[in-house]
Formats: structure tokens, sequence, C-alpha cells
């Protein structure tokens, strides 16, 4: 038996020495009316080296190093052609095929560690009939993962996918069927074990005044984590008709169903109205109305019933002005518990354009009266709350008094489980909770996480709720844009007890942009006073795009915020700059380049880091030389360190 290493470049040497060759003839007919495409082949041989030192592992030790060497190999394959006539059959085919070698050193507890792990992974996608009316496609996915970190022992396991879909696009409805299957299967320091299924039917049709939205969706999942074996039913459905031109009078329905069974027993069901209708010329009459069923067979095993209503009318008075009064209500039963809010909003919204730009103005009050009563020892739950990671921003939960020790965050698959406190921190002051982003963290700037936990509710009481918006913004054409923000909100309890969760708030925020051609300087400035979240905070970012010649452009982005937290003291401060340049040296060679450098300074911690990736790409023709590299770097004084540089090297040739 071969080395590996040496297995894979026997493998890999042959394509690289054909994509040297010249391509072939355009497109080839193989006869019998099959026509195929020209062929488009890669070859990628890529590089890792990485360098961590992590502070406070999971495992208790003061400082884990670990350095690792990652090398892979992949061929990928694409062909398109069709057989007799491209609405007959036509078809498209994408494989990639690859194999990974890490070499991983780590020290902990003074005792060097070794580890030597060889993954592999196929990729295989093919579609038919991808002209017609009638079109599939089909895929395979197979992913070995191995590897030793830092915050988990090992890691040994199989992904394995694979599904098809099928679309009619001139169906009675137009529609899309789905089904795919999903394994993970957990070996050595990693005992999950999950399988799913899905299967999804949807479709949509807008025909003269009707409109009809559809999708049945089942989903099958048994696995041995926090999700248990359950069985997940799901169906929405919406009609609508028009009555007049243009939407102006229009009737929707919508209704959802979800239904688990297995460890966890949940079932919810949404049943959703819309009502509008153009009354004059002038004056709209709009209605909103969602009936929502839930049951929770967890430990709480809590049944609940929500609906929620508003009603308004919407006048302009000019053709500048335009007015709004309405009714709107929420009721919310869980368990032993209940939630009644009746409210009356209403608003005024100026806008007039100018010569020189345009003037936009809005205030919109609301004042509402809340009573809650029931047992206010109980726990509810809340599942999938969406929070988007945001640097600068804090995240706070949504619900008061948060039950720390309940807290699951998982990505918007809900298929990656976030761990503390590698992956986050949650903080507790008061009775407010914030879910901080730890450095090192799997969860990345942009990332939409999902939060599900307990809390208590304040009961037995009714409290009175004012809040008083305006913002102004004045933008003088595309050159500047001048806005401001100001808000009032006053609680106020009625009967019952005080908890501390009622809550007076002034926010005061301002917001200022200059944008000339390829440069741009933007302001943005928020202080808001509160007994329970006071803070402060601003945002400086600057861009400048340059072209002085054809062949060469960059474009250069900075940034600085600062967050102070009042009640805490807590503060933090960032600063990055960074940019992308393209330099096309000659016909066939071209370099690209794009940097970032960053500084964050928090009261508990100080780092800073850079990254960098460059590409150097060369053009013959039918063949494609890329040649990158990346690096970055990350140093922290009390947290973890890491250094990540990679190399990549891919042949493409067009066959």
């Amino acid at each position: 038996m071969k080395p590996v290493a040496e297995q894979r470049w026997r493998l890999a040497a042959p394509l690289l020495i054909l994509g040297m060759y010249p391509a072939c003839s355009s497109a080839e007919s193989l006869g019998g009316g099959i026509h195929m495409e020209p062929i488009e082949g890669a070859i990628k041989l890529e590089a890792e080296a990485r360098d961590e030192t992590f502070f406070g592992a999971l495992s208790g030790n003061p400082k884990v190093k670990t350095k690792e060497t990652i090398f892979r190999e992949a061929i990928e394959l694409q062909l398109d052609g069709d057989v007799y006539h491209s609405r007959l059959f036509a078809y498209r085919a994408f494989l990639d095929l690859g194999f990974e070698q890490r070499d991983l050193r780590q020290n902990q507890l003074g005792e060097p560690l070794k580890t030597n792990l060889t993954n592999s992974f196929f990729d295989l996608r093919g579609e038919i009939f991808a002209e017609s009316a009638y079109s599939g496609d089909v895929y395979a996915f197979r992913n070995q993962i191995q590897t030793r970190q830092s915050f988990f022992a090992s890691t040994d396991a199989i992904i394995a996918e694979y599904g098809a879909n099928v679309r009619a696009r001139e169906w009675v409805v137009p529609s899309w069927l789905h089904y795919d299957h999903y394994t993970y299967d957990g070996r050595l320091g990693d005992t999950r074990q999950e399988l799913r299924d899905r299967l999804r039917l949807q479709g949509s049709k807008l025909e003269g005044e009707f409109l009809f939205d559809y999708r049945l969706e089942y989903n099958f999942i048994d696995g041995n984590t926090a999700t248990s074996p359950y069985d997940d039913y799901q169906a929405y459905s919406s009609i609508g008709w028009n009555f007049g031109p243009d939407l102006q009078h229009l009737v929707r329905a919508t209704g959802f169903y979800r239904q688990q069974t297995g460890d966890f027993a949940n079932e919810s069901a949404d049943v959703s109205g819309t009502l509008d209708l153009a009354l004059s010329e002038n004056l709209d009459w709009k209605n909103n109305i969602l009936f929502n069923r839930t049951i929770y067979e967890d430990t709480l095993s809590i049944p609940g019933k929500k609906t929620l209503w508003d009603s308004y009318l919407e006048h302009r008075l000019f053709d500048s002005l335009t007015s709004m009064v309405g009714l709107e209500g929420y009721d919310q039963y869980f368990g032993e518990g209940q939630i009644l809010r009746n409210g009356v909003k209403a608003g005024l919204d100026y806008v007039k354009k100018t010569s020189f730009g345009q003037l936009n103005i809005g205030w919109h009050p609301e004042v509402y009266i809340q009573s809650e009563s029931g047992n206010p020892d109980r726990l509810n739950p809340v599942a999938d709350e969406s929070h988007r990671f945001t640097i600068g921003i804090p995240i706070f939960l949504d619900n008061l008094r948060a039950e720390a020790t309940s807290i699951r965050i998982t990505d918007v698959t809900g298929l990656v489980l976030y761990v503390a406190p590698s992956d986050y921190v949650v903080l507790q002051s008061g009775l407010t909770t914030e879910i901080v982003i730890s450095v090192g963290s799997r969860i990345q700037p942009g990332d939409t996480i999902l939060v599900s936990y307990r809390y208590a509710v304040g009961s037995d009481r009714k409290f009175r709720t004012v809040d008083s918006p305006l913002s102004v913004t004045f933008g003088f054409g595309e050159f500047m844009k001048v806005g401001f923000f100001w808000l009032i909100s006053r609680q106020n309890l009625l009967e019952g007890r005080e908890d501390g969760t009622l809550d007076d708030v002034d926010e005061l925020g301002l917001n200022f942009g200059l944008n000339q051609g390829g440069y741009g300087l933007n302001f943005d400035f928020l202080d808001r006073e509160s007994r329970i979240t006071p803070f402060r905070r601003f945002r400086l970012d600057a861009r400048a795009s340059f072209l002085p010649d054809p062949d060469v452009n960059a474009d250069l982005d900075a940034g600085i915020y600062r967050i102070l937290n009042k009640d805490t003291d807590t503060w933090e401060w960032g600063l990055s700059a960074g940019g992308v340049g393209k330099w096309r040296i000659t016909n066939r060679l071209t370099f690209r380049l794009s940097a970032l450098f960053k500084r964050i300074d928090r009261s508990t911690d100080l780092g800073r880091g850079w990254y960098a990736d460059g590409r150097l790409s060369y053009d013959l023709g039918k063949t494609t030389f890329e040649l990158q590299l990346i690096g970055s770097q990350e140093r922290w004084q009390f947290q973890n360190d890491n250094d990540i540089y990679r190399v990549y090297f891919k042949v493409r040739r067009e066959f």
C-alpha cells in the first residue's frame, strides 16, 4: 500500500500535466443528437498553517498552544450539454472530489499531543431538462471530518447529504418539490448522532385578480443531542383577491401549522388576514389580524394562545402630509398567565421635495395599557429568538429576567450548536441579559443566531406606556444626508407590584452622511438614558475609491466606534481600516489584494489583529492558474491568540 500522500500526488500529477495542453474544440457533437459544451476542469492544491494560543480553555488549563498544518487537494469537473434538443434533455453536472491531510501538535499541561488525520470529501451535482418547463437536479455530498481543537478534545465525524429537486414551471400552479437526506455520524470525541429527512412542496401563482401561495413541509429528525427524536410537520398557505387596480382593494388570508412529535410534542398554528380598502382618493382603511395557538409539551407543559390586531385610517391631507390614527390590541394566554394590551396610535408624516433635496418628518406617538395576571414565578419558554451579530452593537435578549442556565444558541439552520465560553458569554446586569461574542468564536460579524431560553414574567400588575418617537431627515440630493431621532418613553405602574421591569427611556440620535462620487463619510450617534439599559455609542466610517487608470482600482475603508454601558461602567472602543485593490498587470496577469487591520479596547481586555488576502491569476485562454495567500493574526492581553496562514494553488482548464 502506497503512503497516503504519495497516492494523492499520483492522482494529481497526470491531471496537472493535462491542464498544460491546449484546449479541445469549443463544442463537441458525439453523434445521435448528443451535444456537449466544453468541459471545465480544475485542480486545487491548498496548504494551511495555524498557530494558536488559548487561554482559559474549557478543560481548565491556563494555556493551550496549538500548531497545525493542513494540505488539501481537490479536482473539479463541470460539463453542460443536451440530447437532441435543449428542451428535450439538457444536462449539467458538477463534481468536486478532494482529500485533506492534517498534522497537529498540541501542548497541554506540558505534554505534547500529536495527531495525524486524513479527511476526504466529494460533492456531486447534476441537472436534467435544464431549459424545459419541467426540470430537476440531484446532488450528493460526503465529508469525513477529523479535527482536534483546544476547546474539544477531538472530533471525528462523517457528514453525508443527498437530495433532489423537481420544478414544474408550466403546471396549473407553478411548483417546486425538494427532498434531502442528511446524516451526522459522530465518532471519537464527538458522540452526536443525527439523521434528518425533509420533504418540501411549494408553489405560487398570480393570475388576473387572484393570488395563491402554498408550502407544505415535512421534517423527520432523529438524534441523541438536545433535539432528540421528533417529527416536524409544517404547512403554509395564503390566498388573496384584488378588487381593484394597483392592489388598492386587497383581501389576503394566510395559514400556518406545525407539529412536532417524539421527545418534544410541540404544536403551533397561525391564521392571519389582511384587508386594505381605498375608501376615497385620499383615505385608506387598513386592517390586520393574527390568531396563534401553541402547545409546549416539555417539562413546563405550557399551552398558549395569542391574538394580535390593528386597524387604522391613513388620510393624505396634502401632497406632502399624511396623517394616521388607529387602534391596536394584543392578547396572550400562556399556562396560568395572561397578558392583555390595548392602545391607540397616531402619526404624522411630512415629505417635501425641493429643487435641492428632500425633507422627511415623522411623528408616531402611541399609548397603551397592559395588564398581566397569573403566576409571577412561572418560567415561559422562548424558541429561536433571532439576533444579528454586528460589531459595536450589544446583543440583549428581548425579554427581561431570563434564566441564564436555559440559554441555548444555534446558527440559523439549527445544525450548529454554539457553546460557552468559547463562542459566547452570558452577562446579566439587573434584569437584563446580554450575549457577548467571545474572541475566536465561530460566530462571525454579520451572522444571525437563534437563542432559546426561559424567562420569568412579572405578573399581577397593570401599567401604562407612552411612546413618542420623532424623526427628521433631510437630504441634499445624493451628496449629503442629515438625520435626527428623538424618543421619549414612559411606563407607569397603575396596579400591582413593582418588580423593577418598568422603564423610562430617553433616546437622542444623530446621523450624518456625505457621499460624493467614490468618497463617503458617515457618522452615527445614540445616547440612551434608561433605568435598565443605559448606554451611549457612536460610530464613524469613511470610504474612498480610486481609479488612476483603467488597469488599477482600489477601495479603502476605515471606521471607529465606541460603546459605554453606563450602569456597569464597562466600555469598548474599536478601530478598523482596510481596503481592496486590483491591478491588471498585463492582459493575462492580474493581482488582487485585500487587507484589514483592527484594534479593540475593552474595559476588561485589549486586542489587535490583521488580515490579508493576495491573489495572483494568469490566464492562458482556456487554462487559468491562480495562486492565493491568506494570513491573519490576533493578539489579546487576556484571551486567545492565533496566527493562521493559508496557501491555495488552483489550475482550471476548459476542455
